[in-house]
């Protein structure tokens, strides 16, 4: 089994969902067995949970990370200052689907 820290953009508690992006785009290892592998499983907030994995559009990635940086301008600033101004053109947003029945 292979692990990962990831940073999650944002959590959807209603629909269940767990939104993450990958700064590497799609050179980053963990988001090629994604696409390989959609079945996984994370551990967030205390629990494992067993996810699907979806790969969001360019457009639907670039809300998700505006949503992102209005929410967490700091940590933004830093990463655009650590990565470049162009971070958010490369980094792909995943959205990982906690199941319904679930609990």
């Amino acid at each position: 089994m292979r692990q990962a820290v990831l940073e999650v953009v944002r959590y959807d508690p209603i629909a269940r969902h767990i939104y993450v992006g990958s700064a590497m785009g799609f050179r980053a290892e963990w988001f090629l067995n994604l696409l390989k592998h959609p079945e996984a499983e994370v551990d967030f907030r205390g629990r494992r949970w067993r996810v699907y994995a979806r790969v969001l559009t360019r457009d639907h990635s670039r809300c998700e990370l505006l949503t992102y940086e209005k929410s967490h301008p700091v940590l933004s600033r830093f990463l655009r200052f650590l990565l470049g101004e162009g971070i958010w053109e490369q980094v792909c947003v995943v959205r990982l689907e906690i199941p319904p029945y679930t609990e």
